[in-house]
């Protein structure tokens, strides 16, 4: 399985941000797809990580 190189970057921001519902909803993401990107079983599309990583209070370019 293929995964993103700076997932476990994302997976620890998770973790900060109470957890898998709180980080998807803060992000504007459905927890399902959340959760895909965080077991790893999903990559987000590159254009997707900015807009993840500014939901959950970071710089667009931390998980690129």
């Amino acid at each position: 399985m293929k995964t993103w190189p700076k997932r476990n970057i994302f997976k620890d921001d998770v973790d900060k941000a109470g957890g898998l519902s709180k980080a998807a909803n803060s992000a504007g993401f459905s927890e399902k797809t959340f959760r895909e990107y965080y077991d790893g079983s999903r990559t987000p599309h590159w254009i997707s990580m900015p807009g993840i990583a500014i939901g959950l209070g970071y710089e667009s370019n931390r998980y690129q």
